[in-house]
This record gives structure tokens, C-alpha cells and sequence, in this order.
């Protein structure tokens, strides 16, 4: 009888050291793929920074928002107040010649 070891036996040896010759690169493989990751996504949102929406897409926006609607009864009341009294008149121009105060 011969000493031969069964093929299955010494592949599996050989396939045990190939893989720990790959367990030492594998942080490099791993480094590597977090660069690309992180490349990929810088180059996205910088493709998003720099581009500017289509005449659809803005019209749809103005489609979607409502118009503000002004009740014309309101509007004919603060009329007659401000016809009625100087302090609202005055109150009025004050707001119409600086709005943001």
C-alpha cells in the first residue's frame, strides 16, 4: 500500500493557504472599495450642486402652490377705516413706505 494523501485533503490544504496569503491583502481590498465608495458619492452630490432645474419641473412647482386669495369684503372694510381716521392713515403710509419695520 502506497502513502498517497486523497486529493480532497491536500486541495483543501492548498485552498487553506491561498486564503490566508488573501487575509493579509484583504484590508487593502477593503481600503481600496471604501476610496471608490466615497469618490462615487463625492462625485454625485457634486453632479446634483451644479444642476439646475428644467422648465417642467419648475412649472410644476408654480402649479402645485396656492394662490393667496383676498377676501374683497376685508379689503372695502380696511378702505373705510382708513378713510374714517388719521391714526390708521397714518399707520397705513408708515407700512407702505417701509414694510419691514
Amino acid at each position: 500500500m502506497s502513502n498517497q494523501v486523497p486529493k480532497s485533503k491536500l486541495n483543501l490544504k492548498q485552498s487553506l493557504a491561498r486564503m490566508a496569503i488573501l487575509r493579509k491583502y484583504l484590508w487593502i481590498g477593503l481600503v481600496l472599495l471604501l476610496i471608490a465608495s466615497y469618490g462615487y458619492v463625492l462625485i454625485k452630490i457634486n453632479s446634483f450642486v451644479n444642476q439646475q432645474p428644467s422648465t417642467t419641473q419648475i412649472g410644476q412647482y408654480l402649479k402645485n402652490q396656492a394662490n393667496p386669495s383676498v377676501n374683497p369684503k376685508i379689503v372695502s372694510q380696511l378702505e373705510q377705516l382708513q378713510n374714517n381716521s388719521v391714526s390708521v392713515r397714518a399707520l397705513f403710509n408708515q407700512a407702505r413706505q417701509n414694510p419691514f419695520q
